[in-house]
């Protein structure tokens, strides 16, 4: 006989809970992630901007280094691939991480 479950014990499905678990610490990348904002306390998708980092003047430097002197040395500036992420909040527009794309 079939017993619904009381308000006291968790609805199970197969032994998963239908809650989903979100990671302490977000893994930020290349794109959106889910998150609960820790400022406004709102879960959202993460708006990315793109930023120079430590790869586009390492790559610009080294163009540089090698005769790339006369402009081609900016290249590195244009290309969203060799600049870092930064992810924030669309609700609040709090800084919530950076993913570096060198150290």
């Amino acid at each position: 006989m079939y017993h619904p479950p009381t308000e006291n014990q968790p609805n199970r499905l197969n032994g998963y809970s239908p809650v989903p678990v979100y990671p302490a610490y977000p893994v930020y990348g290349e794109v959106p992630i889910d998150v609960v904002c820790p400022y406004c306390q709102t879960r959202v998708f993460t708006v990315t901007t793109k930023e120079d980092g430590n790869l586009t003047y390492a790559a610009a430097s080294l163009l540089c280094f090698m005769g790339c002197w006369l402009g081609c040395c900016l290249i590195p500036f244009c290309i969203d691939t060799c600049k870092d992420v930064i992810h924030t909040c669309p609700n609040c527009r709090a800084p919530l991480g950076k993913f570096n794309r060198l150290c």
